[in-house]
């Protein structure tokens, strides 16, 4: 993944903004239709893939300039 990432850095970013637009999205839906704690449970779930996207484009980068 991070051989992707570090040779197509414009598509990972664009993907990353993708992302971070429909885990809005899904928040909104989330925090309307269930409680709260269920609501804190995928917040959870997908600020950790989000962070595992910046790691990995993050270390992308790094190899691509070195």
């Amino acid at each position: 993944m991070t051989r992707w990432a570090s040779e197509h850095p414009f598509l990972s970013s664009v993907l990353l903004f993708g992302y971070m637009i429909s885990v809005g999205k899904v928040m909104g839906f989330v925090g309307e239709r269930f409680d709260t704690s269920v609501a804190i449970f995928v917040f959870c779930a997908l600020g950790a893939v989000f962070m595992y996207f910046c790691f990995v484009i993050f270390f992308a980068i790094i190899k691509a300039f070195n």
